[in-house]
């Protein structure tokens, strides 16, 4: 059976791109009894905050409540920058699974926020996540403009948080690659220790 013949019903297609499918024709001309409003909601104005540091008035609509991934259980914000993906490309999703696996924890207890897609100061996820921990991964802590820079695989307190920031090459399936194998044993140990 050739695959250019192959036809799916609808609800295949809509269950397979559910969160990607657009509709370009108008709804109501393609059927009258459906009617014709957006598919997705119109976004709501968010009010400013203001930076308690430098006094600057902040948008709060840089983090949507639906734009990170996970259910935050245990307030730990783990920040990646990928453009390969919306939250997190398949390889480093598997290889966070095991290493929050290795912490005893799950997606469930962490809220993954890709930068790439969407820009965001301390004082934002504080409001919206209320971290206690924050993972940076490939992320500096200049950008979500905190007033100091720290290394690599370095737990560091600041306003009832602990930053780690790491390498995102920590995040890559190559467990043969020496280098990377020591920054994964370095934040590995960083991690060990700081959620003991």
């Amino acid at each position: 059976m050739s695959l250019e013949k192959l036809q799916l019903p609808e609800f295949v297609f809509a269950e397979l791109f559910k969160d990607h499918l657009v509709i370009t024709d108008d709804v109501a001309a393609i059927n009258p009894a459906v009617p014709n409003k957006p598919i997705l909601p119109s976004p709501t104005p968010t009010p400013n905050i203001v930076s308690a540091e430098t006094g600057v008035k902040i948008p709060t609509n840089h983090v949507p409540q639906n734009r990170f991934l996970g259910n935050n259980a245990k307030n730990i914000v783990l920040l990646v920058r990928d453009n390969e993906a919306v939250h997190l490309r398949d390889e480093w999703l598997n290889t966070l699974g095991k290493l929050l696996a290795a912490l005893k924890m799950n997606l469930n207890d962490v809220a993954i926020v890709n930068t790439q897609h969407q820009s965001c100061t301390f004082e934002q996820l504080q409001q919206l996540l209320q971290p206690r921990y924050v993972l940076l991964f490939g992320v500096g802590t200049q950008e979500l403009a905190l007033p100091f820079m720290i290394p690599d695989y370095q737990a560091q307190p600041f306003n009832q948080c602990i930053f780690i920031q790491a390498s995102a090459s920590t995040l890559s399936n190559n467990n043969t690659d020496a280098l990377i194998k020591a920054e994964k044993m370095k934040l590995w140990q960083v991690l060990k220790t700081t959620f003991a």
